[in-house]
């Protein structure tokens, strides 16, 4: 699902129709104005023919582009009432969901507004990990010893390697889904008024160091 324009990577036609066509009328426009007042060396027949062609292939490709535009399916009812719900009657929504085999449009919302992207631009790349990795996919955190364990105490470094569980276990309810509060932490820091969930941030750290006291390493040796 792509939630806004993205102007990087090639162009497609709303790119010739929106942006370099009328570029090149405007300097259609203005060599004709040079011509008239005597500032130019332009033919302004020359102009007048040149914009004309183009007025005519930007009203072509317009229509093709619209021709081409496949019909969107209603979006579900459940998305509708998210979208219009009172704290979001200013806003203004845009979405783009594509069939990848296809390529046919499945949804769309006003899809040729030029959104600038915010952080639901991570949208792609979680989803693009939920797709190759699989919903069942578990991020495994290894520990490493280096050293030797005498009466288990290791006598060197234990080492944590992090590799992907951003909350390290933590915030975890009890079936087994992130626990995160309605209220927007993005912004918590700034604002002073975060709200904490109920589940131990830190409990992925201490079902590691059962982990580590089962393997029989009790202390860590310090030098």
């Amino acid at each position: 699902m792509i939630v806004a324009h993205n102007f990087a990577g090639n162009a497609g036609p709303w790119f010739w129709t929106d942006v370099l066509v009328p570029i090149v009328l405007v300097a259609c426009m203005i060599a004709a104005w040079r011509q008239r007042a005597g500032r130019g060396k332009v033919r302004l027949g020359e102009i007048d023919r040149v914009a004309t062609i183009l007025l005519a292939v930007f009203i072509s490709v317009s229509v093709a582009a619209a021709g081409s535009a496949s019909v969107a399916q209603p979006l579900p009812e459940e998305l509708q009432a998210v979208l219009h719900k009172p704290l979001y009657k200013n806003s203004v929504w845009g979405l783009l969901v594509v069939d990848l085999d296809t390529g046919e449009v499945v949804h769309e919302l006003a899809p040729n507004w030029k959104f600038m992207t915010g952080s639901v631009r991570k949208l792609i790349s979680v989803g693009l990990a939920l797709d190759s990795l699989g919903s069942n996919h578990k991020f495994a955190t290894p520990i490493y010893r280096r050293g030797v364990i005498e009466n288990g105490v290791l006598d060197g470094d234990l080492i944590l390697v992090a590799s992907g569980d951003l909350s390290m276990g933590g915030r975890k309810n009890a079936d087994s889904t992130l626990a995160i509060s309605a209220f927007d932490h993005n912004e918590a820091n700034s604002l002073g008024n975060a709200q904490l969930t109920a589940p131990n941030p830190v409990a992925g750290y201490g079902e590691l160091a059962k982990q580590v006291r089962q393997a029989g390493i009790r202390e860590v040796k310090v030098t």
